[in-house]
């Protein structure tokens, strides 16, 4: 029984990450959004349904977990209805954190210019990173789509996945002005 519920989630896996990677092969690259700064070429953003997927999601959870801990006040002749004042609780905690990715993932974006790259992170203002004080691009070994981390010569810098709109052109943008920098063959675009 535990090797077929492996085996069932590793298909499921699997099976969506083809499902979505043939999807957008399939449709637009080009984001289109409207640049926050001036001489942008080109915005490197998450795709629209996942925050909207991600909403969704915790809406549904907040409203469950908000019908769960409503049950336990009602009063009713069941000792059992005032237990679910707990996993009401945690579930619309959990919507919570659901509505709080999805508000990140719609935020998370990179605007490219001529010599620079402004990172708009999940919370955090953006921040400007010079092309030329990028050392050298890895693969994103963390996403089930790969993608590729912009490194600097100590640490981490940014990084943007395959699903990503305008990834093609960040690919591209690197071959142009930095051919010093290797792109990994697992970073190509989709």
């Amino acid at each position: 029984m535990v090797m077929l519920s492996i085996v069932f989630s590793l298909a499921v896996l699997v099976g969506v990450t083809a499902f979505v990677s043939s999807r957008a092969r399939r449709t637009s690259s080009v984001s289109k959004r409207e640049a926050t700064r001036s001489e942008v070429l080109f915005i490197v953003c998450a795709r629209r349904w996942q925050s909207r997927l991600l909403r969704g999601v915790g809406i549904l959870f907040v409203v469950i977990g908000c019908l769960l801990a409503l049950v336990a006040f009602v009063p009713s002749g069941t000792s059992s209805a005032q237990g679910a004042v707990i996993p009401g609780a945690i579930i619309a905690i959990v919507g919570i954190f659901f509505l709080w990715l999805a508000r990140g993932l719609a935020h998370l974006r990179l605007e490219v210019t001529p010599n620079s790259i402004w990172v708009f992170g999940w919370t955090d203002q953006p921040r400007e990173i010079r092309v030329i004080d990028i050392s050298r691009l890895g693969e994103l070994a963390s996403s089930n789509y790969g993608g590729v981390v912009a490194q600097f010569e100590h640490g981490r810098s940014f990084n943007a996945n395959r699903l990503m709109l305008g990834y093609p052109q960040l690919i591209d943008y690197f071959q142009t002005h930095r051919p010093d920098l290797e792109v990994p063959e697992s970073s190509r675009p989709l």
